[in-house]
């Protein structure tokens, strides 16, 4: 016998169509109700147009007694790759067959933080994606499962990849590996963590950024993660809860610095290394692991102090506010207090939106410390210098020198700079 059909459903629309608009972050869908059934009979009444976004119903359109061309307004949480469906509903309840659109991007090149969720078993992603937007960063967080799925382009402003633990974990490849020193080559901060990765898995071509010595493959030590002292980190204390205990001991080379540590065995478990061009934070351990305390001790105050060092998010930048003034040039104010023993001030206002390169300098001209405030508006910010070195080190008390470097989005390049003495 031949297949029966048991049911004479409406067919899927036969346009449909999903453009950008002039208004960021807006779509605009077009498409034309069926006209006729899977069986070729004229289609009933149509009662509704369901719209799906990535497989959520986005809106529910009613339908009776329509079948001409219909537009939807589709604001888009934020550039990212969509995928939409549209499934019609006739009078009598019977749901037309689902049309699939390829998912696809929308909106400008990518911007933003991006995570490599890669452990079969994960735990850091979302506390991560959690901890950063409580750390008071505001730009995307795009967060995947395939290291494929995001170009790694100059927009992405740092890239976060959990590996996992042993034996729930990812083994880091070639390739991947070959993507992401393609990345920190263009420019671009770097935080990776995975129980294995940096003595027991084999080595990739990203591994030599990271400045790290693997020491041994350790063993079911891990219950507690102090701070080093000297960094910023030098006052945080963590309970460990894992999917385990076994983790790498990872010690700093002499271009790095070690920044958390095993309580237990004294060695450590987080690197940070500035190679000026580049930077990248490396951990032996799951951020998603550990047991919040009070502040410092929390995942929120780790992943600011992570962004602080990567220069993207900052407590001690400060965008213009209330009704002041927009400046017509480049200026800065003096530093202030001048002298000072432990963090100075300095202000300095952009006519235009742009970035500042902050550097300071001993008197003999040798560079101690620098970052990069990227995607400024224009306005009136301030900078605070707590007298640390690129490592997070305090350095010696003297004269020095400040430098910014202003250059606006057209191009336009300027350079203000003055003196400060450090006290202590």
């Amino acid at each position: 016998m031949g297949a029966i059909f048991t049911q004479d459903i409406p067919e899927a629309p036969s346009y449909f169509h999903v453009s950008e608009t002039s208004t960021p972050n807006q779509l605009k869908l077009r498409w034309v109700n069926p006209q006729q059934t899977v069986q070729g009979n004229p289609v009933a009444n149509l009662a509704a147009t369901k719209l799906f976004r990535n497989d959520s119903l986005i809106a529910e359109i009613s339908l009776t007694g329509m079948r001409d061309t219909l537009e939807f307004i589709d604001n888009i949480p934020m550039q990212d790759y969509y995928r939409y469906q549209i499934c019609v509903v006739d009078t009598l309840g019977q749901y037309g067959r689902i049309l699939y659109m390829n998912e696809q991007w929308f909106g400008p090149p990518l911007e933003g933080i991006v995570i490599w969720e890669l452990d079969p078993t994960p735990i850091t992603g979302s506390a991560l994606k959690t901890s950063l937007t409580a750390a008071g960063y505001s730009g995307n967080i795009y967060q995947t499962h395939s290291s494929m799925r995001y170009e790694l382009t100059g927009g992405v402003e740092a890239v976060f990849v959990c590996l996992g633990i042993y034996d729930n974990n990812h083994v880091l490849s070639s390739e991947e590996g070959t993507r992401l020193k393609n990345y920190l080559d263009s420019g671009g901060n770097l935080y990776m963590e995975g129980g294995d990765t940096w003595y027991y898995d084999p080595q990739t071509p990203v591994h030599p950024y990271f400045q790290i010595n693997a020491t041994s493959d350790g063993s079911s030590d891990l219950f507690f993660i102090n701070g080093e002292g000297g960094t910023p980190y030098q006052n945080m204390q963590f309970a460990y809860n894992g999917e385990n205990n076994w983790m790498d001991h990872i010690e700093a080379t002499s271009l790095s610095q070690r920044i958390l540590y095993n309580m237990s065995t004294q060695t450590g478990v987080a690197v940070a290394y500035d190679a000026g061009s580049y930077k990248t934070i490396g951990a032996s351990f799951e951020l998603g692991g550990l047991v919040d305390d009070t502040p410092p001790s929390t995942k929120t105050d780790l992943v600011k102090n992570y962004l602080t060092f990567f220069g993207i998010l900052t407590t001690d930048i400060q965008a213009n506010k209330g009704n002041e003034i927009l400046p017509e040039n480049f200026v800065i104010q003096p530093n202030f207090p001048n002298p000072f023993n432990n963090s100075t001030v300095i202000k300095f206002g952009i006519p235009r939106n742009g970035k500042v390169q902050f550097s300071i300098y001993t008197i003999t001209g040798q560079e101690v410390y620098f970052r990069e405030m990227s995607r400024l508006p224009a306005g009136w910010h301030t900078v605070r210098w707590d007298g640390t070195n690129r490592n997070h080190t305090p350095v010696a008390s003297g004269i020095y020198f400040y430098r910014l470097n202003y250059q606006s989005n057209s191009g336009e390049i300027l350079i203000k700079s003055g003196k400060m003495q450090l006290l202590k």
